[in-house]
């Protein structure tokens, strides 16, 4: 068991780079994006750019934490509606995931059935989808 550890604290904290590469994902992917880009300068440019935004908008701070507890607060609402019947809440998720980020971004959030909205993650969709 130590020299497996060994083994993995070597590979993954000794040489980073050789291991943190995301698998090819074909020619089906329009943009990679920071999440399935390859490591390396161009993923650490974007990853920091990406964080800095982020920053730059509350990530980190305590305004967002409200943010993401008046969405938790609406998310369960949404679901509460569906009167415990099986319900796939994927687009649940990503309209609350999508709805912090438009708060942070716009100052608002949008109602999930908003046809604004709708047209809004319709399109996001389509543009990494």
């Amino acid at each position: 068991p130590q020299k497996r550890h060994k083994a993995i604290h070597d590979a993954l904290v000794k040489q980073p780079e050789v291991f943190s590469d995301r698998p090819p994902m074909g020619t089906y992917v329009k943009y990679e994006g920071v999440v399935m880009a390859p490591y390396g300068d161009g993923w650490k440019r974007l990853r920091r750019l990406g964080l800095t935004a982020l920053r730059q908008f509350g990530m980190g701070k305590r305004s967002l934490e409200g943010r993401i507890t008046e969405e938790a607060r609406a998310l369960c609402h949404v679901i509460a509606k569906t009167d415990g019947n099986a319900t796939n809440i994927s687009l649940f998720l990503s309209n609350a995931v999508s709805n912090v980020i438009c708060s942070m971004s716009f100052g608002e959030r949008f109602d999930y059935n908003d046809a604004e909205f709708l047209t809004l993650m319709e399109l996001i969709s389509k543009m990494v989808g």
